[in-house]
């Protein structure tokens, strides 16, 4: 996590004016480095990007870090839309006819929007890789989504390959967000039903917040909650009281 948070910061201020601008050749430096598992090569990072222990201004530094965003992370499945579960798994819908919005979502979203918080859906999603619908039909599905929720922005892996840096629970998603949105990411939230958006938090160094549900597993998870009413109530407590509770021990 730490090697990718470096990188980022890294990229996120560029030497050249007093503007901070984003340095599109660091980002591109970073990203690449991220999926290859290593750090930007040095020369490069050296003609591109400045440190922050080098900045020549702590204002600089407090002013960049007070412009950083703090995000919520939603699941789509089962959290932004309804499914269904088969056998014990939950199936994700393949047409456009079986996607149904979550009708308890958008007033939900509305109370995060307004206390400032980015709005942010990731998902898994190997159907196109599979053969078992089109681009096009997901493509169709993420609109209606994103008409009917005050979503920021929605990202979507389409590999079928686990080990894929964006599958989850890899933070690949997590951390592109990031890189996009100049988030704040040990200050942000996911909500989710799965073990799988709790552990891409862990090692993005997001809180996060569990639907009960079967799939929450027993892996690392910092809250369980009833309900997705109950997730964004617990968003709020901590976002304006972030240090009011402790996290769950080892939970």
């Amino acid at each position: 996590m730490w090697q990718v948070a470096d990188d980022f910061m890294a990229a996120r201020l560029d030497s050249s004016g007093p503007g901070e601008r984003l340095n599109g050749n660091a980002v591109s430096v970073a990203r690449k480095s991220f999926r290859q598992g290593r750090r930007p090569d040095d020369n490069a990072k050296r003609h591109h990007t400045v440190t922050l222990c080098n900045l020549p201004s702590v204002g600089r530094k407090r002013a960049y870090f007070s412009r950083m965003k703090t995000a919520v992370f939603f699941e789509r499945d089962g959290i932004l839309n309804l499914c269904e579960a088969e056998r014990g798994h939950q199936v994700q819908p393949v047409r456009l006819e079986q996607f149904k919005v979550n009708p308890a979502a958008k007033p939900l979203l509305a109370e995060l929007k307004r206390a400032g918080l980015l709005l942010i859906a990731t998902t898994n999603q190997p159907g196109p890789s599979r053969g078992q619908m089109s681009r096009n039909e997901l493509d169709m599905m993420h609109a209606v989504l994103r008409r009917q929720l005050p979503l920021d922005d929605l990202l979507a892996c389409v590999s079928d390959d686990p080990h894929h840096p964006c599958y989850k629970p890899q933070p690949g998603m997590l951390l592109e967000a990031a890189f996009k949105w100049g988030i704040d990411l040990d200050h942000s939230f996911v909500i989710s039903d799965k073990w799988q958006d709790a552990k891409a938090a862990q090692i993005a160094g997001c809180t996060s917040v569990l639907v009960q549900s079967p799939w929450i597993g027993r892996d690392h998870h910092d809250f369980v909650v009833a309900d997705f009413e109950s997730a964004v109530s617990k968003v709020l407590h901590l976002h304006t009281q972030p240090y009011a509770e402790p996290l769950a021990a080892g939970a």
